[in-house]
Protein backbone atom coordinates (compact mmCIF):
# COMPACT_ATOMS: atom_id res chain seq x y z
CA UNK A 1 0.00 0.00 0.00
CA UNK A 2 2.83 2.38 0.88
CA UNK A 3 4.54 1.62 -2.44
CA UNK A 4 1.36 2.35 -4.39
CA UNK A 5 0.80 5.61 -2.53
CA UNK A 6 4.45 6.59 -2.94
CA UNK A 7 4.27 5.82 -6.65
CA UNK A 8 1.04 7.79 -6.91
CA UNK A 9 2.70 10.77 -5.21
CA UNK A 10 5.72 10.56 -7.53
CA UNK A 11 3.60 10.35 -10.69
CA UNK A 12 0.52 12.39 -9.84
CA UNK A 13 -0.80 12.48 -13.38
CA UNK A 14 -0.71 8.71 -13.80
CA UNK A 15 -2.51 7.62 -10.64
CA UNK A 16 -6.22 6.75 -10.66
CA UNK A 17 -8.57 8.94 -8.71
CA UNK A 18 -8.06 8.06 -5.07
CA UNK A 19 -9.87 10.91 -3.42
CA UNK A 20 -6.72 13.00 -3.02
CA UNK A 21 -7.21 16.44 -4.63
CA UNK A 22 -3.65 16.59 -5.95
CA UNK A 23 -3.90 13.33 -7.89
CA UNK A 24 -5.63 13.30 -11.29
CA UNK A 25 -6.09 10.77 -14.02
CA UNK A 26 -4.50 11.41 -17.40
CA UNK A 27 -6.73 10.47 -20.31
CA UNK A 28 -7.39 11.61 -23.86
CA UNK A 29 -9.06 14.80 -22.70
CA UNK A 30 -5.75 15.92 -21.20
CA UNK A 31 -3.99 16.11 -24.56
CA UNK A 32 -6.87 16.78 -26.95
CA UNK A 33 -7.90 20.41 -27.06
CA UNK A 34 -11.41 21.65 -27.48
CA UNK A 35 -12.28 21.65 -31.18
CA UNK A 36 -12.76 25.07 -32.70
CA UNK A 37 -16.01 25.58 -34.58
CA UNK A 38 -15.47 26.99 -38.08
CA UNK A 39 -16.56 30.55 -38.70
CA UNK A 40 -19.87 30.81 -40.49
CA UNK A 41 -18.14 32.40 -43.49
CA UNK A 42 -15.99 29.26 -43.90
CA UNK A 43 -18.97 26.94 -44.22
CA UNK A 44 -20.34 26.87 -47.75
CA UNK A 45 -23.73 25.32 -48.46
CA UNK A 46 -23.75 22.18 -50.52
CA UNK A 47 -25.28 22.42 -53.98
CA UNK A 48 -28.77 21.05 -54.29
CA UNK A 49 -28.90 17.47 -55.49
CA UNK A 50 -31.32 16.72 -58.32
CA UNK A 51 -34.22 14.34 -57.89
CA UNK A 52 -33.41 12.87 -61.30
CA UNK A 53 -30.77 13.30 -63.98
CA UNK A 54 -32.14 12.50 -67.42
CA UNK A 55 -29.49 11.59 -69.99
CA UNK A 56 -30.68 11.34 -73.56
CA UNK A 57 -28.44 8.41 -74.45
CA UNK A 58 -31.10 5.87 -73.44
CA UNK A 59 -34.53 5.01 -74.92
CA UNK A 60 -37.46 7.35 -74.19
CA UNK A 61 -39.56 4.62 -72.57
CA UNK A 62 -36.76 3.93 -70.08
CA UNK A 63 -36.52 7.65 -69.29
CA UNK A 64 -40.30 7.87 -68.81
CA UNK A 65 -40.29 4.91 -66.39
CA UNK A 66 -37.44 6.30 -64.29
CA UNK A 67 -38.99 9.76 -64.22
CA UNK A 68 -42.39 8.36 -63.18
CA UNK A 69 -40.73 6.50 -60.28
CA UNK A 70 -38.98 9.70 -59.15
CA UNK A 71 -42.25 11.69 -59.35
CA UNK A 72 -44.09 9.14 -57.21
CA UNK A 73 -41.29 9.24 -54.61
CA UNK A 74 -41.30 13.06 -54.48
CA UNK A 75 -45.10 13.35 -54.27
CA UNK A 76 -45.26 10.74 -51.51
CA UNK A 77 -43.13 13.03 -49.35
CA UNK A 78 -44.77 16.30 -50.37
CA UNK A 79 -48.01 16.15 -52.38
CA UNK A 80 -47.77 19.75 -53.67
CA UNK A 81 -44.10 19.47 -54.69
CA UNK A 82 -42.88 21.72 -57.50
CA UNK A 83 -40.38 20.56 -60.11
CA UNK A 84 -37.56 22.61 -61.63
CA UNK A 85 -36.57 21.10 -64.97
CA UNK A 86 -33.10 22.42 -65.79
CA UNK A 87 -31.18 21.73 -69.01
CA UNK A 88 -27.43 21.56 -68.32
CA UNK A 89 -25.17 23.66 -70.56
CA UNK A 90 -21.42 24.26 -70.39
CA UNK A 91 -20.48 27.27 -68.28
CA UNK A 92 -20.24 30.45 -70.32
CA UNK A 93 -22.14 29.04 -73.31
CA UNK A 94 -25.49 30.26 -74.47
CA UNK A 95 -28.27 27.68 -74.26
CA UNK A 96 -28.85 26.00 -77.60
CA UNK A 97 -32.09 24.73 -79.11
CA UNK A 98 -31.26 21.13 -78.24
CA UNK A 99 -30.92 21.95 -74.52
CA UNK A 100 -34.16 23.92 -74.36
CA UNK A 101 -35.92 21.22 -76.42
CA UNK A 102 -34.68 18.49 -74.06
CA UNK A 103 -35.95 20.43 -71.04
CA UNK A 104 -39.33 20.94 -72.72
CA UNK A 105 -39.50 17.21 -73.49
CA UNK A 106 -38.88 16.32 -69.82
CA UNK A 107 -41.51 18.87 -68.77
CA UNK A 108 -44.01 17.14 -71.11
CA UNK A 109 -43.09 13.78 -69.56
CA UNK A 110 -43.81 15.20 -66.12
CA UNK A 111 -47.17 16.46 -67.34
CA UNK A 112 -47.92 12.96 -68.66
CA UNK A 113 -47.22 11.67 -65.13
CA UNK A 114 -50.22 13.81 -64.01
CA UNK A 115 -48.10 16.64 -62.59
CA UNK A 116 -49.99 19.94 -62.77
CA UNK A 117 -48.19 22.14 -65.37
CA UNK A 118 -48.25 25.05 -62.87
CA UNK A 119 -45.88 23.02 -60.68
CA UNK A 120 -43.33 22.54 -63.49
CA UNK A 121 -40.70 25.25 -64.04
CA UNK A 122 -38.27 25.01 -66.98
CA UNK A 123 -34.85 26.65 -67.07
CA UNK A 124 -31.14 26.39 -67.81
CA UNK A 125 -28.31 25.56 -65.40
CA UNK A 126 -24.61 26.08 -66.09
CA UNK A 127 -22.16 23.30 -65.33
CA UNK A 128 -18.41 23.84 -64.87
CA UNK A 129 -17.61 20.82 -67.04
CA UNK A 130 -19.02 20.07 -70.41
CA UNK A 131 -22.03 17.95 -69.49
CA UNK A 132 -23.45 15.27 -71.68
CA UNK A 133 -26.87 15.91 -73.14
CA UNK A 134 -28.78 15.89 -69.86
CA UNK A 135 -31.63 17.51 -67.99
CA UNK A 136 -31.77 17.70 -64.19
CA UNK A 137 -35.03 17.68 -62.28
CA UNK A 138 -34.96 19.42 -58.89
CA UNK A 139 -37.74 19.63 -56.33
CA UNK A 140 -38.77 22.56 -54.18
Amino acid sequence: MKRALLLALMLPGCAPSTGYPYISLIDQRTFRGTPVAPASADVKPLPALPLAVIRFDQPDDMIQTQLATAVVAAESRKPDVEFNVMAAVAQGQAPNERATGDAAQVARMLALDSVDPERIHVGIIEDAGTPAREVRVYVR
